[in-house]
C-alpha cells in the first residue's frame, strides 16, 4: 500500500505485551502505528502529528485502581483535535461504556468500547467503520446489494462498503472487505489469488508464490469465521481447484 494511503493510528496502552500482540494485527493490515505508555505520552504525541485514530486502554496508571480513567483523558483530548478514539480495556461496566459514548446525550469521548478479552479481532472490527465512514444501517436509497437466493443470506453494497446478512450490519476489516469486492465484482467467476494478493495488498506475485501466501490464507480464514455460520453446509468463500477463490452468495 502506497505510504501516503496508510491510517495512521496512535494505540496508547500501559501493557507492552499487549501492544506488541495488537500491533501484530494492525501490521497485517497495513496502518501506521505510533505508540504511548502514559496518558501524557499519549496526549504530547497527539500534539505533535496528525493521527486518524486513537486506540487507547481505560486504565494506564494503575490497573487495580477503579478510578483510573486514563483511557477517557486520552480521548477528551484526542475528541479536541477530531480525531476519533476507541477504548479497549479489560474492566467494561455500563459506567464506563455510558461516561464514553455519552450515551445519555451529547458528543461522545469515544467512538466505540471495545473489551480486551473479545480478543484483536474485535478491535480490527472496531477500526474499519470509523475510519471508512460506515453507515451503521443498511437499506435506504442507492443500497445497491448482491442478490440472495432467499433474502437471508450474505449481501455486499458496493456503493457504501457494507456487508451484511439479511438486516445485520457485519463488522469487517479493511482487507476483509476488500477481498470480498474483489471476489464479489467476479460475478461469481473464479478469482486468481494474484489477483486478491495485488487487490487487498497492492503487490504482484506469481500465482505459485500468491496462493502459499500466508496473509491471505489467514485472512480467507477469518473472512469465513465472521460471514460463515458453524455447521451450515453453505460455504460464501469456496475454492476453486487450481483458479483460486469464488464468492457463492447464493443459497
Amino acid at each position: 500500500m502506497n505510504e501516503r494511503n496508510r491510517k495512521r493510528l496512535l494505540l496508547a496502552d500501559d501493557d507492552t505485551e499487549y501492544r506488541k500482540s495488537l500491533r501484530t494485527y494492525l501490521d497485517l493490515e497495513e496502518y501506521d502505528l505510533a505508540e504511548a505508555g502514559t496518558p501524557e505520552e499519549a496526549i504530547e504525541i497527539l500534539k505533535s502529528k496528525d493521527f486518524d485514530l486513537v486506540l487507547a486502554d481505560l486504565r494506564m496508571r494503575n490497573q487495580d485502581d477503579s478510578n483510573d480513567w486514563g483511557g477517557i483523558e486520552i480521548a477528551k483530548f484526542a475528541s479536541t483535535l477530531g480525531i476519533p478514539c476507541i477504548i479497549v480495556t479489560a474492566f467494561p461496566s455500563v459506567d464506563v461504556a455510558r461516561y464514553a459514548l455519552r450515551v445519555r446525550g451529547g458528543e461522545p469521548f469515544a467512538q466505540d468500547l471495545v473489551p480486551k478479552p473479545s480478543g484483536p479481532q474485535a478491535v480490527l472490527d472496531a477500526i474499519y467503520p470509523i475510519l471508512h465512514g460506515r453507515s451503521p444501517e443498511p437499506g435506504g436509497d442507492g443500497d445497491e446489494r448482491a442478490d440472495t437466493a432467499n433474502g437471508d443470506g450474505l449481501w455486499l453494497d458496493l456503493t457504501r462498503q457494507l456487508v451484511g446478512k439479511k438486516d445485520k450490519l457485519l463488522k469487517l476489516s479493511k482487507n476483509q472487505y476488500v477481498l470480498l469486492e474483489t471476489l464479489h465484482k467476479k460475478d461469481g467467476g473464479a478469482c486468481s489469488c494474484t489477483e486478491l494478493i495485488h487487490a487487498i495488498y497492492e503487490e504482484d506475485l506469481p500465482e505459485k508464490v500468491a496462493k502459499n501466501d500466508g496473509r491471505l490464507r489467514n485472512l480467507i480464514d477469518r473472512t469465513k469465521d465472521k460471514i460463515e455460520e458453524p455447521g451450515s453446509d453453505h460455504a460464501y468463500l469456496e475454492v476453486v481447484k487450481g483458479r483460486g477463490y469464488r464468492l457463492n452468495l447464493k443459497r
